[in-house]
This record gives structure tokens, sequence and C-alpha cells, in this order.
């Protein structure tokens, strides 16, 4: 029974299977059909497998073959496209546009001989065509690296079509091979405002965000093009390079982690997942990622980095070594890495490579002390004082008699403000009397710490035993000056350009005494004769600098620098100086280019980071400020100043979660530190954690701590719970202390949301009548409700007379007129605006307003269609081009329209409703 019924069943599920197979399978037309229905649905994955479903039925249809390579085209799969349109030519299909696609395919995949074989047959193409093959050629050849092949067929490219969509994609792309960036972004802009998802135009545009250091565009650009293209994972590690390189590890982790799941070998993929362990300070992950990259044999020099600076990390110095020493030739002499394989090779015994840290040596003997002093000094210009002041002392310690040493340790203690450097200075002059600039050093530092009659001792000395001694007359110069003994102090300066007629110290002096005597031009003179002799004089450019901007002589002043600057182009101080006043002659662009050319220098000083990435802020290229203020801070970890320039640069940024880490961060540093205790508050604030905030303020108050900012915060807390008397009394304290636009603004905004509109009115009133200031005007203007038009239209009225073209003024008082039925006026400031910006939708929207109302059908019903076209979502406006169309007998425009009006305001859902009834 058993055994039969096995049987019948069988039987049956074979008879089943038969009949499956025999009847419902489908033609090869009709999954094409549902392939195309699927592309149309934008279901690109979907009618791949229709396709392929239709050629596996029919294998040699060429026209299965070419939808199935188009749609692996759409979604990034090249090699499938490749194989199904090379597949269709050789059945013999001639589709217009399967060999650019193909050509497309091969540019991809980097196939440059199949593209050479595609030109080679292009004689039957179409020159449209046969153009967008030409393109993809070049493209090829400079994804190659074979630039002059690749320039020479984008020039051939544009000569055929040079306004076609080719041409101007092979347009950006020389530019783009040029280095021309900006230009070639202006093609691009061009070709994705006719098509936003433009591919190539997309890609090139992803590659000219990455090229100018914009990372954050570039990522997003790069995850455009892969929304079109999703298979193209080429792409998806030029958008992890850009997240890194944008410092957003986060989100590039999941990019890396998602293409290891499918790539789990790619080199590239485990490079980047190492620089990202590295980040998170997982050093042993790093280097085992990174090896995988390096074992691969094609280079990745930054795998290298990644697994050698681990390693030193781990203090394992011998793998370090190992990772880093194959690519310490491609290594510029200031890179990083230099400074780390020099402290592996002290580590590792190898000695005479090393060129840094040498207080790690041990066994030094005097033969060192002349290298030990030289390593100070360079450690103190990169502002390592405690191992410049190790090494000194090291030195002190092989060569105890050496006077030079111990002057130059007194100095330098001096430097630190360290006032034990006098006895370091004066044991110096006991091992040897003659070194006089020690003893002007030491007798400066006399007159520093009140100590004329030392300091007198010491100038009479030189005078007496030498009545021509410069520094004697230098010395007794100060002294005078210093006792504000001005006549006589002129005379000693003078006394020594009778000695010596090019003396700095008594040029800048006499400078500095004319110019306090108000005699500008002979301190101008003075000034420049010291600046001719040392150009680099940090007191003579600044003053000079100053005295120049007073006399409103800015463009001379940039001249004669610029000028000085060719004679002298390795001086940090005046280029520094020319940067300034770049940046005073608003010529920010200047400055910044003037910077980025001295980059390379070793051991730039605070002042370098300090104004580029000042620059860069004031350009608005605020991730290239933020990046310059953070490299410094790895060179000048304990600089207070760039450490808040590097937090204030995140809030422009509104990156506030990474301000208020930064702060705390900083207060690590600083403890104790009232700047960044009120920073905290504010950020916490920012983030929207109220009660922290208040926490902090409360804090600081028990601490009996006054200041403005304090009293702003605590301000905006109060805004931000919806506590406005409380808001009112702090803002109105900051306004009493100082009456600023700012402090206007905060209080009246204040005392709005309290519900006090005339006394927020005539708190702005009241400050413009002292002060003529646009942004408050602006607010005033808004401030006022929409029955005081007439006071909104005094306001925009006076911001025009500053700002004639300022389209949004233009528009607000063009509306304000049109409340209060001042037609004429309304239309003519509104066709001014529109004149400028004809294409904004706001601007449409008003003019169509006015000219309903009026009655200016032909040219409202013009306006009306073109806001409808722009996106108007007034349904006021809607309802009456709804009437409009109407009119015309246009009544199934009219019931669309009427249809898609969103959100009206009851009047209006009823005469729409109305409207509506009346055509059915």
């Amino acid at each position: 029974m058993n055994s039969s019924f096995k049987k019948i069943k069988l039987a049956l599920a074979v008879s089943v299977a038969l009949g499956l197979s025999g009847c419902g399978e489908q033609s090869s037309n009709e999954y094409l059909a549902q392939g195309q229905q699927a592309l149309e649905q934008s279901n690109v994955q979907q009618a791949i497998i229709e396709f392929k479903n239709a050629v596996r039925l029919a294998p040699k249809d060429a026209n299965a073959r070419i939808f199935l390579g188009e749609a692996y085209l759409a979604e990034g799969s090249y090699q499938g496209a490749e194989k199904e349109l090379s597949r269709a030519i050789e059945l013999g299909a001639s589709k217009k546009g399967l060999v650019l696609n193909l050509a497309t395919v091969r540019a991809k995949l980097a196939d440059r001989d199949g593209l050479k074989l595609l030109l080679e047959n292009s004689s039957a193409l179409e020159e449209d065509e046969y153009v967008g093959v030409l393109f993809y050629v070049a493209v090829a050849a400079l994804n190659d690296n074979d630039l002059n092949s690749a320039q020479d067929f984008f020039g051939q490219t544009i000569s055929l079509s040079k306004e076609g969509r080719f041409g101007k994609l092979a347009q950006a792309y020389l530019l783009y091979s040029e280095q021309k960036h900006s230009e070639s972004q202006n093609f691009i802009k061009e070709l994705l405002s006719v098509n936003a998802n433009d591919k190539e135009a997309t890609l090139l545009n992803g590659h000219l965000y990455f090229a100018q250091n914009e990372f954050n565009d570039a990522s997003n650009t790069f995850a455009h093009h892969l929304t079109l293209a999703p298979k193209d994972y080429a792409i998806s590690f030029f958008q992890i390079n850009a997240l890194l390189r944008a410092d957003n590890y986060e989100e590039a982790e999941t990019k890396v982690d998602g293409l290891l799941k499918r790539f789990k070998e790619a080199p590239l993929a485990h490079q980047y997942k190492s620089q990202i362990e590295y980040h998170k300070n997982n050093y042993r992950e790093a280097i085992t990622h990174a090896d995988k990259a390096i074992k691969t044999g094609a280079g990745f020099p930054i795998a290298r980095m990644v697994a050698g600076v681990s390693a030193y990390q781990l203090k394992e110095f011998e793998q370090s070594y190992d990772y880093l020493k194959p690519i310490e030739g491609n290594l510029t002499a200031d890179h990083p890495i230099q400074k780390m394989l020099a402290i592996v090779k002290l580590k590792l015994g190898y000695i005479n490579q090393a060129s840094e840290n040498f207080s790690l040596l041990e066994g030094l003997t005097t033969a060192d002390v002349e290298l030990l002093q030289a390593s100070s000094v360079e450690m103190m210009k990169a502002s390592d004082f405690q191992s410049a002041q190790k090494l000194i002392e090291k030195a002190e310690q092989l060569d105890p008699t050496n006077a030079l040493l111990a002057a130059q340790k007194g100095m330098f203690l001096l430097s630190q403000d360290n006032v034990s450097g006098i006895e370091a200075l004066e044991h110096a002059l006991t091992l040897d009397s003659s070194l006089e600039e020690v003893e002007l050093a030491l007798a400066m530092q006399y007159l520093k710490l009140d100590e004329e009659g030392k300091a007198q001792e010491v100038a009479s000395k030189w005078l007496k035993n030498n009545e021509q001694s410069v520094s004697g007359h230098i010395l007794q110069g100060i002294i005078y000056t210093k006792q504000n003994n001005i006549s006589a102090a002129k005379i000693s300066f003078e006394n020594v350009l009778s000695i010596e007629d090019n003396n700095i110290a008594a040029l800048y002096n006499l400078a500095i005494l004319a110019e306090n005597d108000e005699d500008f031009d002979r301190a101008e003179v003075l000034y420049k004769q010291t600046l001719a002799l040392l150009p680099s004089h940090k007191g003579a450019l600044q003053n000079l600098s100053v005295l120049q901007l007073n006399k409103n002589q800015k463009d001379q002043h940039v001249s004669y620098l610029e000028s000085l600057a060719q004679e002298s182009n390795e001086n940090i101080s005046l280029t520094l100086t020319l940067a300034q006043n770049y940046r005073a002659a608003k010529q920010t662009e200047k400055a910044i280019s003037l910077l980025e050319s001295i980059s390379n220098h070793d051991n730039l000083p605070q002042g370098y980071w300090l104004i580029l990435g000042d620059a860069y802020v004031e350009n608005k290229q605020l991730e290239k400020a933020s990046k310059i203020y953070k490299n410094a801070l790895t060179q000048l970890p304990n600089s207070y100043l760039l450490t808040l320039r590097n937090i204030g640069v995140l809030e422009l940024g509104k990156k506030y979660p990474q301000a208020l880490s930064a702060v705390y961060s900083a207060s690590e540093k600083f403890p104790d530190n009232i700047r960044l205790q009120m920073l905290s508050a504010h950020y916490e604030l920012l983030n929207k954690n109220y009660s922290k905030s208040e926490q902090i303020i409360k804090a600081m108050n028990n601490r009996n701590v006054k200041h403005e900012f304090l009293d702003k915060i605590t301000g905006d807390l109060a805004i931000a719970q919806g506590n406005y008397p409380k808001a009112i009394s702090f803002y109105s304290m900051l306004y009493q202390q100082e009456q600023s636009s700012k402090n206007a603004v905060r209080l009246a905004r204040a005392l709005k949301f309290n519900g006090q509109q005339q006394e927020a009115e005539k708190t702005l009133e009241s400050y413009l009548a002292e002060n003529d200031d646009t942004n408050t005007r602006v607010v005033l203007a808004s401030l006022y409700q929409s029955k005081d038009s007439t006071k909104k239209i005094k306001q925009y009225q006076l911001i025009l007379k500053e700002f004639p073209d300022n389209i949004i003024i233009l528009n607000n008082l063009a509306w304000s007129q049109y409340q209060i039925n001042d037609l004429v006026n309304a239309r003519e400031n509104i066709e001014k605006a529109y004149a400028i910006q004809g294409e904004f939708l706001p601007l449409v929207e008003t003019y169509a307003a006015i000219l309903v109302k009026s009655s200016d059908n032909n040219m409202a019903f013009k306006l009306l269609e073109k806001a409808q076209a722009l996106g108007t979502k007034d349904a006021e406006l809607q309802i009456s081009l709804a009437k409009a169309y109407i009119d015309k007998g246009n009544n199934d425009k009219a019931k669309t329209l009427l249809n898609s009006i969103t959100d009206p305001s009851p009047e209006l859902a009823a005469e729409a409703k109305s409207l509506k009834a009346s055509l059915n």
C-alpha cells in the first residue's frame, strides 16, 4: 500500500511538473515588453530579470541583447553591458546609439583597445554618435594618464561639436586636465542645469569638487552619481575618499564595510578601512587592513603610512621602520612621517639618519654640543619649548664653560618670561666679558624690570670706554626714551647714525619718535629705510602698515610691500604682512594665494595659520579654514588663539556637536578658563541641552563671574525656554552696556515674543535714530505688522538708498505698496527687481499679484503661468490663473489646476470649490 501510494504521488508530481513547463511560459517579446515597462517605472533590476529571460529564450535576438546591455549600463554593471552590446553587434544590430553605448562601457572598463576598434570602424556612424565615441576615447586616455592623447581627442571632439553635450563635456574635461577647475565647473553647471541627472557631468563635478578640496560637496556629488548608477562601484571608492578627506569617518566606514562585504579582498577598501581604524585608535586593526592592501604589491603608500604610524603608536619600532623606510624617498622634507622616522631611527640606533629629538640620545660628548644647540633652536621655532630647554640643558652639562651656550640659555628663558634668564646672561658675561650683544640684552632686561640704574651703568661704561660705541648710544637713547626725555633720545640715535648711517635700531627708534611727534612723513621715510636694510623687521612692517592705512594709502602700501616682497621672496614676516594688507584691501583671494605659496616652508609661525585660516573664513571657505586650524594645532597644540579659531569655525559651519566637543577638549588644556566655560554653556544651548547649559551658567554665577557674553547666553537660554521676561532683563543689560545693532535686535525680539509689540518697535526706532544701520532697518521692517505697511515702506525706501538693486528689498517694498493699493509704485519697483532676476519665484509671485490687481490681464496671465511653472504654492495666484483659463475657454486646464491647490485658506477653498462646481 505504501509502495503504490508513493508511485501515485510521484506520477502526480511528474505530471504537474510537465504541466507547468508545457503551458504558461511567456514569449521573448512578452519578456521584452515587461522589461520596458519596468524601465518606465525606474525598476532597472526587474527590467534586467525580464530582459535576461528574453535573451534566454531568444539568444540570437540582437534587440533583446541591446535592451539587456542598456539596462546593465543604466545600473552601472559595465562588464555585463559590454558583453551584451558586443554580442548584439556580432549578431548584426545597427541601432542608433548602440556603438555610443558600447564606447561608454569600454571607457568605464578602461578598454582602450576596444575603443580604438570602435573608432577605426566608425565610418558608418552619424556625426553625433562619432563625436560621443571620440569623447570616450579621450576620457579613457585621461584615466590612463595619457594626457597628450586625451587633450588631442578632447580637442577633436570640441572642433566637431563645440555647443553640443559632448563638446561641452570635452571642454570641461580639457580644462580639468589643465587644472583650471573653476572654469571647468562653469561648463558642468551649464550641463547640469539642462539635465541634473547627467551622469558624465555629475561624475566630473565630483572630481572637480575633490580637486578644489571641497570634500563634502565631492562626497555628495559622487553619492548622487551612485543613485543614477548604483552598481558603478568604482565611484564608491571616490566617495569614500572624499568622506575621509572631509573627516566624515562614520559615514565612510559604513560605505567601506558595504564594499568589503561584496569585495572581500579589494585592496583600496582595506586601505580606507585601515585609515578609519587608525582614526578610532584601533592600531592593531589598522595594521591588519593596511597589510592586506600592501601585500597586493600595487604600492599603496598611504596604507604603508597608516601601518607604519600604527606600529609606532604600539611602540613596535622595527615594524614601523619596515613599513615606512620604503616610502621615505617619496616624502617631502617637512612631512610629519619624516619626523616619526627620525624618532624610530633613534630608537633603533640609526643615529646618523636622525635629525630630531636629540633629547632621546644617550652618551653624548662635547662634539655634539653644536648639534644640540642647532636642534634646540629648531625646536624653539616649532614652539616645542620643553624639548628645546632639555637640549640646551643637556648641552650645558656637556660644556659648562661655554659662554655662548649660557647666553643662549638666558635668551631662551627670558623669551619664556622666566627672569632666571638674567642670571644665565650674567653668568655668560663672567665667562666672556666681551659679549657686547649679551650685555645689551641684559641691560634691556634691567629696563624691563625698571632697574634703570643697572642699565645706565652698562651704557656709561661703554661710552666711557669708547665715545663712538654704537651699542652705548643705542642703549642710552632707549634709556632716555623710557625716561620720556625725547629730545635727548633723538640726539643719542642721531649720534648712532653719524657713526653708522645704516644702523637699523637707530632708524627704527627715530621713526617711532617721529610718529609720536605726529611727523608722519618723516616716520614713513625712516620705516622704509629700516625695511630697505631688513625687510623682515616686524615692528617696521606693522607700524608702517598702520601708518599708511591711517593715511588712507592702502593701495600704495600694498604696492610697496609687493615690490619689497619681490626682492625678498623668502621672508615670512614680510609675506604675512603683505597678506594682512591684502585682506585689509578686500583682496582676500590674493592673500590666500600668497599664503598657500609658502605652505611647504618649515616651522611656519602661529601668525601664518591664523591669517590663512581667517582669510578662508572671510572667503566663506569654512571647510578649508577648519582644516588649516586643525593642521596648525597638530603643530602648535598649546596655542590658545588657534584653539578658539578652531572652535569658532565649527560654529560658523553650524557644527555644534563638534564645537562642543572641541570646547571640552580645550578645557583639558586650559583648565579654569572663563572663556571656554562660557563657550561650553553656549554650545550646550545650541545643541538644545538646555538643562546642562543652565547648570554651567548657575555655576559661573555662583563664582560671581560677570561678562557680557554670559549675559547674552543667559538671555538666549531664556528665549529658548520661553521665559521672555527673563530674556528681556538680560538683553536690556546687554543693550545698556553696548548699544549695538545686535543687542538692539535681541532686545526687540524678546519684547516681540513677550507680546510687547510697540516696545519692540520703539527699541529699534530709537537705535536707528542714532545709527543708520541697514540690517536693523530690515529687522524693523519685518517687525512691523501688516497694518503698518506705510511704516514698512519708509524703512524699505531708506534701505534702497544704499542698496538700490537689492531684489529682496524691492520685492518687499512692492508688496507693501500693493497692500495699500499703491499699484503704480508697486509695479515700478517689482518691475525693477524682475529685470534683475526674472526667474526668482517670490518676485514672479509678487509681480503676478500686482498685475492681477491692476487688471492688466494679458501680462498677468503670462506671469501667473510662469509662477505656476516655477512651482508656486500660492492658492490665490493659482485661483487667479484658473479664472484666466476659464476666461480663455480652457476649462480642462482650470480644473486640473484647481484640483492641485494645497492648503488654501477657508475663503480660498470655498472660492476654488465654487469655480470647480461651475465647470461641471
